[in-house]
């Protein structure tokens, strides 16, 4: 296993736990790590714990963004239908960066709760990040929602986010191919990787497909 733990940030005085963010901290990054795969079921047993729940409930007000977005992580992950509250809340954090994570990680949790705050935050955020992370969202949402407001991203919101150089249009068209499960803007590597399209992006026939998605799933709801 790699020597991660010197990598790790500090918590600035500001924060109220920093233990928790450490135990919190950690936890984001061996996620994401398959070599840290013991590591991880660790910390998940310890994380999952009614005691570390609910300090990272009271956690989501805490004054450091970061902590703020890790505990809404967790909380999502960790016991998804009574985080709605604590993610409702946070995806209207005055941080883009808490907003727009909690966004992203929604991918991941279909829920029609979520539904109208990221096509909210996909359409009128004043960060282009965070309405990039809210199409990302999108992509794990229902289609027959999703679909219409992604393809008004790919077409008309072009604007660069200063530190990332993302686009809310480049990450609805990767959240249209996530949602169809087609290979326009990334090969699939396995269950989890990706890698960029050698043949490059094709957002007209991305686009193509998106609509014949869009109507195959209108006919089978009978709409």
């Amino acid at each position: 296993m790699i020597d991660y733990l010197p990598f790790l940030p500090d918590p600035p005085e500001e924060c109220r736990d920093p233990t928790l963010f450490r135990l919190l901290s950690e936890f984001h990054f061996v996620r994401w790590h398959p070599e840290c795969a013991t590591r991880r079921d660790e910390l998940q047993r310890e994380n999952f714990a009614e005691a570390i729940l609910r300090r990272a409930e009271a956690a989501t007000a805490d004054p450091y963004e970061r902590l703020r977005f890790y505990c809404g992580e967790l909380l999502i992950w960790a016991r998804r239908n009574d985080a709605a509250a604590f993610t409702l809340m946070l995806l209207e954090d005055t941080s883009e960066h808490v907003r727009g994570g909690i966004a992203q990680i929604l991918s991941h949790l279909p829920d029609e709760r979520y539904l109208d705050p990221l096509v909210r935050h996909a359409r009128s955020d004043v960060s282009p990040f965070v309405r990039g992370c809210a199409a990302i969202g999108l992509g794990g949402q229902d289609p027959l929602a999703a679909i219409p407001v992604l393809l008004e991203l790919l077409d008309n919101d072009h604007e660069e986010h200063g530190t990332t150089g993302h686009t809310p249009s480049g990450c609805a068209a990767r959240a249209l191919d996530e949602l169809m499960q087609t290979e326009w803007t990334q090969k699939r590597l396995g269950e989890t990787l990706r890698s960029p399209n050698p043949a490059g992006t094709d957002l007209a026939s991305l686009k193509q497909q998106a609509l014949a998605y869009l109507q195959h799933c209108r006919q089978a709801r009978g709409i």
